[in-house]
């Protein structure tokens, strides 16, 4: 009976072929696919050659059902070393016992299917590089880094990117999108020898948005780590972000960095953010979780606190302005719902209360108090709040006093005072 005959009746089972149409010598502009075609000759069920080729503005297909392995060869699966502008799309399975793509300037990366790597997944040795992960997708490093690129990267992830080390490592100006998973796969246990900890999430600078549902995790080291960078940074947070601390800047870093939260904020080492150097600025939405102190650090930070109801905020958190000249903005409240004020050493136990919605957090080294917004805002000084717990003084007496230099003289301490009144 022939092959063919064979095949038509059942009596042989077919298996998938990842056929390449090249594997070097691919000229620039040149397309090369990887597809998936019946076969019986088992030794072939895979392509086991590694593609390697440094010409520019490459395209590379693999088809849905290819699968290009180099995993006993320990090669490099896609090898473009420093071409520029190649596309890799990825509907099949890239997996290898090296680095699954390497490219250079401009690479962009679509990946609806596995990237998988002893070492990098993705290894971009130069700027601009594009990465998306789709839903249901995966890129992960069993030893080394998910993704890794210079500059202005932009990378946009539905599914799946993990590491033993940085899930993701890029330079100054990245945009990363996350509506999936962002994680360093690394637990206490790996850290022997000299394996160091590693984040989820490694940046100079650039912009970080993790959306409701979405999670950037580390389990031994910060899930955000910003390295001295030359521009400022901004995170958006509706999801989950957690690690030793949430986020972290480097003592070399004087970049600025803003955070703007509506999610959870976690640090396990009891600390969420640590800002450091810069002008920096975290605004808290009332749906914040927060787990950990806020470390606003040297120069002139702003923090505001953006509703009332402040449910998912632990009042053993501290929330330090550190040198320079800091502000606290209570943006929902005003001056008269101060409810208590306790002096707690160099710190102040604020306690505000409106209608049936409240906030209670513990501040040190803010210059200045703000409550309200716009033309109705009113500002206290942290020394005249601080002078407060040692007051009988009604909330709503706090406006009739013509600016509070009337306590300056007053520095007692004590230990709680409320100052809830019925007013009248």
């Amino acid at each position: 009976m022939s092959l063919i005959a064979l095949l038509a009746t059942g009596a042989l089972s077919s298996a998938a072929h990842a056929d390449c149409s090249a594997v070097s010598g691919i000229s620039a502009g040149d397309t090369v696919t990887c597809d998936a075609v019946s076969v019986v000759d088992g030794p072939d069920a895979t392509e086991t050659r590694g593609i390697e080729d440094g010409s520019d503005q490459i395209t590379i297909n693999v088809l849905s059902g290819a699968t290009l392995d180099t995993t006993l060869s320990g090669e490099r699966t896609i090898n473009l070393k420093d071409s520029v502008d190649s596309v890799v799309t990825n509907d099949g399975a890239i997996l290898s016992g090296d680095e699954g793509i390497q490219g250079g300037d401009g690479l962009k990366v679509t990946n609806g299917g596995m990237i998988e790597a002893v070492e990098k997944a993705i290894d971009a040795n130069g700027d601009g590089v594009e990465v998306t992960n789709a839903l249901g997708a995966r890129i992960t490093s069993s030893a080394n880094e998910g993704i890794e690129t210079g500059d202005d990267a932009k990378i946009l992830n539905f599914g799946t990117v993990e590491a033993f080390d940085d899930a993701i490592q890029v330079g100054e100006g990245a945009v990363i999108e996350n509506y999936g998973i962002i994680r360093n796969t690394q637990t206490a246990a790996d850290l022997v020898g000299t394996v160091e900890a590693q984040d989820a999430i490694d940046i100079d600078s650039g912009t970080v948005r993790n959306a409701a549902g979405a999670e950037i995790t580390s389990g031994t080291n910060a899930a955000i780590d910003f390295d001295p960078g030359a521009g400022p940074s901004l995170i958006e947070n509706g999801g989950l972000i957690a690690g030793t601390l949430a986020v972290t800047v480097d003592a070399d870093d004087a970049a600025d960095q803003q955070v703007v939260n509506s999610g959870t904020l976690k640090g396990s080492s009891g600390v969420a953010l640590n800002l450091g150097m810069g002008d920096d600025a975290v605004t808290l939405a009332a749906s914040s979780i927060v787990m950990g102190d806020i470390l606003l650090g040297d120069d002139a930070d702003l923090l505001i606190f953006d509703g009332t109801g402040f449910a998912g905020l632990s009042t053993s958190d501290l929330y330090a302005g550190g040198d320079g000249v800091d502000k606290v903005i209570f943006a929902d409240f005003a001056e008269t719902d101060i409810f208590d004020v306790v002096l707690s050493g160099l710190n102040v136990e604020l306690s505000l209360m409106r209608g049936g919605d409240s906030l209670a957090v513990t501040l040190s080294g803010f210059e200045q108090v703000l409550f309200g917004t716009g033309s109705t805002q009113t500002t206290l000084s942290f020394d005249a709040l601080a002078e407060l717990a040692a007051i009988p003084l009604p909330a709503a007496g706090l406006l009739m006093l013509g600016g509070l230099g009337l306590l300056a003289g007053t520095r007692a301490r004590r230990r709680r005072r409320s100052l809830c009144v019925t007013l009248p």
